[in-house]
């Protein structure tokens, strides 16, 4: 029996009810008249029997006799579909007469077609063909495609004979299902038919005539295969059709495709060739690559651009060499594919072939694809050495890319090439080799970093350039060690800018010694430093700055620096909003009572309000009677009454 469970998970319960005979006919009494939206409880039921059905012949024959007997009188379509379904798991003989009753009716002849085309019972086959006879329209189309899905190799008169209809949905059908069967006769048959060449029926025959072919491949019948895929490739056929045979006459050649693929793209059959060359990239064999590649100037740009591809995805020697004097080519849309593919196939040599590209005038759709190649490229150091090599010996503004290259890379073997970089004046050149080098740098490299940092001589980078050094410095890890070679590095710089600059990156390594550092910079006479001072405590990420921005905030008399100090003040109070103690109120208490105008203390209520404490609450309402701030107070006490209520309803 051919038997194929259904796939639903097997409830203990169910399969126990589904052993009592006696509760079958109640079952499927209610699957009979199953609708949609009703329970599908017996519906289950009935699949977790025919799970236990598996092991137990008796139990599957009584539960095929019960659904047969359920398809006649006035079950549902529903319950029908069903069932059919079911008997398509399990059906056999018991239930082929039941099964017969539905086929003359247009609404239920695909259902019974279902369950008939898996039913392994020898009289199925005796059954459709003889239905054929009398049968029009749908179910006649239904029964047709299952004869096929069954390949009935003693129905090909019969469907001979329902070819010759007038009824184009049929023949098709019959078409498809000779397709299947592909016996001789059935191939003759086929044959016969495609001969009238019916513009209706094209599509069909096309379609068995690749089933058939298939079916012959499979059965190790080549040569008829052949035959067939030959007759599609001929012209007229659909444009999908013959290519699809085409390629399916490359696998089935004896050397791989090689002699059908050459002579196609030495030919006019534009269609074909683009299959041909695709067909390249997976034959087998020596000397392929070579072979092909010297066919490569008598095709059109789009074609040879095609060939490229197929040549990188072999990826050989050969292929190399092949792909490499593409990109000298003066027709772009070849040289782009060339320099594409050699992201994907290309070597150590292939730095120099894309570097040698940036010395003309590339456009910037160009730069950008040198530049990708050159980043796709095997991670190797070899390879990386190779890009630092070229960069180093150019002076033109193609160096970019080159450096760009190296930075996408990111291989610790190009450290030595970003640290050159990193010291040039050429703005662009300087950010790159920053980004680059925060990529690969580990916390052994921070003094060599901080070096580079030092000795910035771009102009207009400096904020960009510190943002890299502190995401680098981020990755490391925070801890005392990065605090002190920032500090160390403090100590040996004299310029300003790198001073300032190193100041504010004691922030991305927050640690007691490197707030000592920072807050002695606020004595500082030059400006730049104690505002870089300022500036630094003000976003330092934790409450260790307090006090530190407070005796800014009171004692400074530029306004601007007054303003940074609170911003970082109410930036900190913000923070320990989510979990306030008795510290946080505090702070909050004592800022307003040192606020200097009406605008500081709305910042500082901005912040209150989203304080859930109930002290919070108490120093807005205070601040009520204010008119100066009212709207801030009256706005704090809603939200933080808001959302203290649930657990503080007085």
């Amino acid at each position: 029996m051919n038997f194929r469970p259904f796939p639903a998970l097997i409830s203990l319960a169910l399969l126990s009810l589904a052993a009592r005979s006696d509760d079958l006919d109640g079952i499927l009494s209610a699957v009979a008249r199953y609708e949609s939206g009703l329970d599908i409880a017996p519906l289950r039921q009935v699949e977790n029997m025919i799970v236990r059905s598996v092991d137990d012949a008796d139990l599957r024959k009584k539960i095929e006799t019960r659904l047969a007997r359920a398809l006649t009188g006035t079950s549902s379509f529903e319950g029908k579909r069903f069932i059919c379904q079911q008997l398509a798991l399990i059906g056999g003989e018991e239930c082929l007469p039941a099964l017969t009753s539905l086929l003359d009716n247009p609404e239920t002849a695909g259902i019974a077609c279902l369950a008939l085309a898996q039913n392994p019972a020898p009289a199925t086959d005796e059954i459709l063909r003889s239905v054929t006879a009398r049968l029009s329209g749908i179910p006649l189309v239904q029964v047709v495609h299952a004869i096929g899905v069954r390949r009935d190799s003693k129905a090909v008169s019969q469907l001979a004979r329902v070819a010759e209809n007038n009824d184009e949905a049929a023949t098709g059908a019959a078409l498809v299902a000779l397709g299947r069967i592909a016996t001789p006769a059935a191939l003759e048959t086929l044959s016969m038919i495609r001969q009238k060449q019916s513009p209706a029926l094209a599509a069909d025959a096309n379609e068995a005539t690749m089933l058939a072919a298939s079916h012959l491949v499979a059965s190790g019948d080549l040569s008829a295969a052949q035959k067939l895929y030959e007759k599609l490739v001929e012209s007229g056929v659909q444009s999908q059709v013959r290519r699809g045979a085409f390629e399916a006459l490359v696998r089935l050649d004896p050397d791989g495709g090689q002699q059908r693929a050459a002579g196609t793209m030495a030919s006019n059959e534009s269609l074909l060739k683009r299959s041909a060359i695709a067909s390249v990239a997976t034959m087998k064999g020596k000397g392929i690559s070579k072979r092909f590649a010297a066919v490569m100037t008598s095709l059109q740009p789009e074609e040879q651009a095609l060939l490229i591809q197929a040549l990188a995805a072999r990826g050989d020697a050969d292929a190399r060499v092949a792909i490499h004097e593409r990109v000298a080519t003066p027709i772009l849309a070849v040289r782009m594919a060339a320099i594409h593919a050699l992201g994907q196939a290309g070597d150590t040599y292939s730095v120099a072939v894309l570097a040698n590209s940036l010395r003309g005038k590339p456009t910037t759709e160009e730069l950008k694809a040198i530049e990708s190649a050159l980043s796709s490229l095997p991670l190797d150091d070899a390879v990386d050495a190779a890009i630092a090599r070229e960069l180093a010996n150019r002076t033109e503004d193609s160096r970019l890319a080159l450096l760009a290259a190296l930075v996408r890379r990111a291989n610790r073997s190009s450290l030595p090439a970003l640290k050159i970089e990193a010291a040039s004046s050429d703005p662009k050149m300087a950010r790159l080799a920053f980004l680059g080098l925060s990529r690969v740098v580990t916390a052994d490299d921070l003094p060599v970093l901080l070096k580079a940092l030092i000795s910035l001589r771009a102009t207009g980078v400096r904020e960009e350039v510190e943002s890299a050094v502190a995401q680098a410095m981020n990755r490391m890890g925070k801890g005392p060690r990065q605090s002190a070679a920032v500090r160390a590095a403090i100590g040996q710089s004299l310029s300003v800018d790198a001073r300032a600059s190193l100041l504010r990156l004691l922030a991305a390594c927050p640690d007691r010694d490197g707030l000592s550092a920072v807050t002695a910079s606020l004595s500082e006479t030059n400006q730049t430093i104690k505002e870089a001072a300022i500036r630094t405590l003000a976003e330092w990420p934790d409450i260790t700055a307090w006090e530190s921005l407070v005796a800014v905030y009171l004692q400074t008399d530029v306004e601007t620096h007054r303003v940074v100090a609170l911003r970082g003040l109410v930036r900190l109070l913000g923070e320990q909003n989510a979990k306030p103690t008795a510290n946080s109120i505090e702070r909050y208490q004592a800022v307003l009572a040192k606020s200097k105008s009406d605008s500081d203390r709305k910042l500082i209520l901005g912040a209150l309000a989203d304080c859930a404490h109930p002290e919070a609450l108490k120093i807005a309402v205070a601040h009520l009677s204010d008119t100066s701030v009212r709207a801030e107070a009256e706005a704090a006490v809603k939200r933080i009454a808001h959302a203290l209520k649930s657990q503080h309803p007085e």
